[in-house]
């Protein structure tokens, strides 16, 4: 079997096209995408308006700084706010008419984060909602991974906190697997069957690193060996015991309205979205999340070819400029590493040829059209090596 050299490093603009938010625009649509929640019953719909209501409330509060330089649509922002005040130790604040614990406030922006990215828009017969949906640039890519045999030559490395990836090669008969170990009996919904390989070590399909958690990935259930729990089973069980039925019988999902009741039921109310914030994620304190960011740093230093899709590469992220220095310099030795980078901004594209120089192509494009040109070039050349 041949060396993993592909990967696909994949930011918020590769899952546009599944109708997702980008993170610079996410506070304002992700209540635009969510019309029927304030209509929603019970625990959940009260968790979630909870969600809702904290995260507007500490935005605003962000926003009373009066500071320029930041983008408070922007969830990257908002939640890095949060994430220093919790590690610098501050312990409450005060938002409108209550003082609440910062530890509350970071896990109601992360159930918020959660809520908005488990949408899955290109489910087959999914409604239509706020954001449009082109499912063909996605059935393209990974029918080429398939048909020209690279799937299990590539490592996806990503910021994204979707499944879009996992989904896709589910659809196309690919089996992807994460790096780090996973017990394959937890469940979040009532599926049986998985829609990932157990193995960590050599799944058929791509390796998925995700560098910020996963809306299928939860923390604060015991027993899990590296402190995390991945929900990979299929079928998400939505409606269960009610005359409709479930929407979608085997395919990969997070129960959309109840796995987090079902989690407090099994694990206690500490069960929690495993969601973490781009600029502050803290390593150490999180083994399944060194086990992501070692596998993207082997697999961008063995790799023949890195095709950048949708990732800004802003200068806020001090983590993946320093993951990408780190890889640069453990292969100042080697053969070059070939950069495609598909992004439609001209801006993102001077920073990519600021810190890579001559890059590939020379012309900004979005993924829906890179993948009828470019993107084909790159896998047909790899392919035939």
């Amino acid at each position: 079997m041949m060396a993993r050299d592909l990967v696909l490093f994949l930011g918020a603009g590769f899952s546009l096209d599944a109708g997702l938010p980008l993170m610079r625009d996410f506070s304002e649509l992700s209540v635009k995408t969510q019309p029927g929640l304030e209509s929603r019953r019970g625990y959940v719909g009260e968790l979630l308006r909870e969600a809702k209501h904290i995260y507007g409330e500490f935005r605003n509060w962000c926003m009373s700084s009066g500071l320029g330089g930041f983008d408070w649509n922007n969830v990257e922002d908002v939640f890095g706010v949060a994430e220093v005040l919790h590690k610098t130790g501050i312990e409450r604040l005060t938002l409108g008419h209550r003082e609440l614990p910062i530890a509350y406030i970071i896990q109601n922006i992360e159930l918020w984060i959660w809520k908005t990215y488990h949408q899955l828009q290109i489910k087959r017969n999914e409604p239509p909602r706020a954001l449009p949906v082109d499912r063909d640039p996605y059935k393209k890519l990974f029918l080429m991974l398939r048909d020209l045999n690279l799937a299990y030559r590539t490592t996806v490395v990503t910021t994204n906190y979707d499944i879009v990836v996992e989904y896709e090669c589910f659809l196309h008969g690919i089996l992807c697997g994460y790096p780090t170990k996973w017990d394959s009996n937890f469940s979040a919904g009532y599926g049986s069957d998985l829609f990932v390989d157990k193995s960590q070590l050599n799944p058929p399909g791509p390796i998925v690193s995700k560098l910020h958690g996963s809306i299928n990935f939860f923390k604060g259930i015991g027993g899990m060996s590296r402190g995390i729990a991945i929900a990979a089973d299929l079928g998400d069980g939505r409606d269960i015991g009610s005359s409709r039925g479930s929407f979608f019988k085997n395919e990969p999902a997070v129960v959309a309205v109840g796995a987090i009741e079902l989690l407090h039921e099994r694990y206690g109310r500490k069960a929690s979205p495993a969601i973490l914030p781009p600029s502050y994620a803290k390593l150490r304190r999180e083994p399944w999340l060194t086990d992501m960011w070692r596998t993207a740093l082997s697999a961008l230093t063995d790799a023949r070819e890195v095709i950048f899709i949708g990732y800004s590469l802003p200068p806020s992220d001090g983590f993946i400029r320093s993951l990408l220095a780190g890889v640069a310099a453990r292969r100042s030795h080697t053969t070059p590493l070939n950069v495609t980078v598909i992004d439609c901004s001209k801006d993102v594209r001077k920073r990519y040829v600021k810190m890579f120089g001559a890059i590939k192509p020379c012309r900004h494009l979005k993924f829906a059209d890179a993948i009828k040109t470019e993107i084909p070039r790159v896998l047909e050349r790899l392919a035939h090596l």
